[in-house]
């Protein structure tokens, strides 16, 4: 499904938001997704919602990659319930200080503990460290 999804999405240039959440999507699914979003990302796409999905290492660094690439507009971003981890978050804690677009984003009910906390903490308030 999120092949035919990630196809469909190269045809729809002026797309705003996709909220593809609780699909039972995994890593690879979710990787195809991402790469459609970058590869037709324009200052109208804005929303992603890609909520209670299986992430794995792979599509969280893909993810933090897109957030903090040039190309990425998104102002709001919805992970919760996507089984999320300390280990696979240290893109997102990058991205997150990187990123100068994003106001709203959605990490609940993932599996991060402290250490994602203190990473993000950390990179917000000395970014330049």
């Amino acid at each position: 499904m999120a092949g035919i999804v990630a196809e469909s999405i190269y045809s729809m240039r002026n797309i705003r938001s996709l909220n593809i959440a609780d699909n039972n999507l995994y890593c690879d699914g979710i990787c195809a997704l991402i790469d459609a979003v970058i590869k037709t990302s324009s200052d109208t796409f804005v929303a992603l919602d890609i909520s209670e999905n299986n992430f794995g290492s792979k599509s969280s660094r893909l993810l933090g990659d897109f957030l903090c690439s040039d190309k990425c507009r998104l102002s709001t971003l919805a992970v919760s319930h996507g089984d999320v981890d300390d280990g696979e978050c240290n893109r997102f804690a990058a991205a997150i200080s990187e990123n100068g677009t994003l106001l709203e984003l959605d990490l609940s009910h993932n599996k991060l503990g402290k250490l994602f906390i203190l990473v993000c903490v950390y990179r917000v308030l000395a970014p330049s460290v």
